[in-house]
């Protein structure tokens, strides 16, 4: 891989995955069944649940982001059982830790801990169908689980295969991914068929999209270096502030009346790479060290929020129905609140840690394969394909 291109980090993005983050805590607890079930009680709790119907496309806008970012930074010529046990590394220790911490407080709470649909849950397989429509206790892991399996496919082939290839399967496989998810009916665990499951067409139509953004930005990012005049600038400040405008109404406090849900996907590729290349003055000013910091969470807020939202719906929500319903606003802020901060307890007690860790054991070794190689040592796999 390019060292230079290792360098880069996009401080924006990170702003838009904590925006995201935030979204789908708002959209599981406003969208939440027992929430919903007091929606004709209020006129204000009915809005909300109607504007959110596609609070769930920052999902989507994940596996965009992912994408990119998959194939801008991963280096190809390594090993793919290399990549499998770094991505381990990434993505198990908080699903775990959140599995763990749920059967824990389900020994003194109301909630319930569904052991055997679990084991599916820490084997990242609740997206492929295995576990049927159940998603288990932490049921967004289904996004992990996608992400997970689909990059560990795109690695493969693209190791093996020409890049006129890649660029042809990249290119039909969002087209018939969203014609067959704007079709198809269900929820996120169905499986179409008997052997498609609906989460892996969103991991694979959204990471090919985020490819194509990534060749965009490669074919023009000589151009970027050129000094844009200050009406320019303003444009392209004022597009992405619409932009951004644009998704966060429209996936929280409006609803599209076109009932579709490509418009937003096509903004958020026009947001997402403006914010790439950083033409404008809106993703300037968020190319800070506090994006940073506020995205480093977003993962762990992600996995484990699901907790919080369950404890709220078991000890407020359900038999405190009038304060719920009276001061929704308050519990929507309260879920989001508990959920950033057990996010942040996930990432500096287990995430980080976790990942070091595992990171000096599993690592170790290939560390001193790759010193035999360059130093001219004698290894039996110097001369093998890196597959």
């Amino acid at each position: 891989m390019n060292n230079e291109k290792k360098k880069i980090r996009f401080k924006n993005v990170d702003f838009l995955r904590i925006i995201g983050a935030f979204t789908i805590v708002y959209c599981h607890s406003i969208r939440c069944p027992l929430i919903k079930s007091y929606q004709d009680m209020s006129d204000l709790l009915k809005d909300m649940v109607y504007t959110s119907a596609y609070s769930y496309m920052w999902v989507t806008f994940f596996f965009i982001m992912s994408g990119f970012f998959f194939f801008h930074y991963s280096d190809f010529s390594t090993r793919f059982i290399d990549y499998f046990k770094k991505k381990i590394i990434r993505f198990l220790p908080v699903i775990v830790f959140a599995v763990v911490l749920y059967w824990v407080l389900s020994l003194f709470t109301p909630i319930v801990y569904r052991k055997y649909v679990n084991m599916f849950v820490v084997f990242l397989l609740n997206s492929m169908g295995l576990a049927g429509l159940d998603g288990g206790n932490i049921g967004t892991t289904w996004y992990v689980a996608a992400f997970f399996w689909v990059s560990c496919l795109y690695f493969y082939l693209t190791k093996i295969y020409d890049k006129k290839y890649i660029n042809l399967l990249m290119g039909i496989t969002p087209f018939f991914a969203y014609i067959f998810l704007l079709h198809a009916p269900g929820r996120i665990n169905t499986v179409y068929f008997h052997f498609i499951p609906k989460g892996i067409l969103f991991a694979m139509g959204g990471m090919s999209l985020g490819y194509w953004v990534n060749e965009i930005y490669n074919l023009n990012k000589d151009n970027l270096k050129k000094q844009l005049s200050k009406l320019e600038y303003f444009l392209y400040g004022c597009l992405e502030g619409y932009l951004l405008y644009y998704i966060v109404r429209n996936t929280v406090f409006h609803r599209l009346g076109f009932m579709n849900f490509m418009p937003l996907i096509f903004v958020f590729l026009g947001l997402f790479y403006l914010f790439l290349i950083k033409r404008g003055f809106v993703s300037r000013l968020l190319e800070n060290d506090f994006s940073v910091i506020l995205g480093r969470y977003s993962y762990s807020i992600f996995v484990v929020h699901i907790i919080i939202v369950d404890l709220m719906a078991k000890i407020i929500w359900k038999p405190h129905m009038l304060f719920t319903i009276n001061h929704i606003h308050l519990n929507m802020i309260m879920t989001i609140m508990l959920s950033s901060l057990l996010g942040i307890i996930a990432y500096h007690l287990v995430e980080k840690p976790a990942e070091k860790y595992l990171k000096s054991k599993w690592t170790a070794s290939n560390d001193l394969k790759n010193i035999m190689i360059e130093g001219g040592g004698k290894n039996c796999f110097a001369n093998n394909k890196n597959v």
